[in-house]
């Protein structure tokens, strides 16, 4: 065996779930936001490999400038998108984005968790259709959310996860009508899974992890 050879190890979600569920650090680790699902596997730093992160954030010297002082002729380092570095390069523009998204929507000074919610589909331009095929649930739920009707907590979660909202943006939401995760349910901590590990994910993707591990799907209807 080669003497550089190195094991990378992985885990599938399910398993990733059964630590969340009992190991309140771990826990901390993946609600960081720091992990993500991908493709069967969890991976560390959004994608990317940490064994392979130095190789592919190259960096090139920048030599333009050859005055004689000392300031100026000094060599810059610049990112270079080449030499494998599309990958990151990629992962650092997707993310950006998303954290433009995010900031934009802490600007959001609604008083109740049906004015946050409402706000969030205004923002990404929803009506009815796209509220029933994103969440599952149904058109007088839509109609609902102008009311002062308070869902139950499955419900936003099913929204949560049609809008993608961060496992933190749903907290500080459903905290202006009372709610909240309690880590020591398992169906709780299986929402703050789906919101942290799976954000971004599908209602079905998240439905069919919430099924394989025994926890009640999301929405109020199924695919036919």
């Amino acid at each position: 065996m080669s003497g550089d050879h190195k094991i990378t190890p992985i885990i599938t979600v399910e398993e990733a779930f059964e630590i969340y569920n009992s190991d309140r650090t771990f826990r901390e680790y993946i609600d960081s936001g720091f992990f993500e699902f991908y493709g069967e596997f969890i991976w560390t730093k959004m994608h990317v490999r940490a064994s392979n992160i130095k190789q592919m954030l190259s960096f090139e010297e920048d030599d333009s400038n050859n005055s004689q002082s000392a300031e100026s002729s000094r060599k810059k380092k610049r990112f270079s998108t080449g030499n494998g570095n599309s990958e990151v390069f990629d992962w650092i523009s997707n993310y950006a984005k998303a954290f433009e998204d995010i900031n934009s929507r802490k600007t959001n000074n609604a008083q109740s968790t049906n004015q946050v919610f409402l706000r969030y589909m205004k923002d990404a331009k929803w009506n009815s259709t796209i509220f029933q095929e994103k969440t599952l649930l149904t058109a007088n739920d839509y109609s609902r959310l102008s009311s002062d009707h308070k869902f139950k907590l499955p419900a936003y979660v099913a929204m949560a996860v049609g809008l993608g909202l961060s496992l933190d943006e749903f907290q500080k939401a459903i905290y202006l009508n009372g709610l909240s995760l309690d880590d020591k349910e398992r169906t709780h901590n299986a929402y703050s899974f789906v919101l942290s590990m799976l954000q971004g994910k599908s209602i079905d993707e998240c439905n069919a992890f919430l099924e394989h591990v025994g926890v009640e799907t999301l929405g109020t209807h199924s695919r036919m």
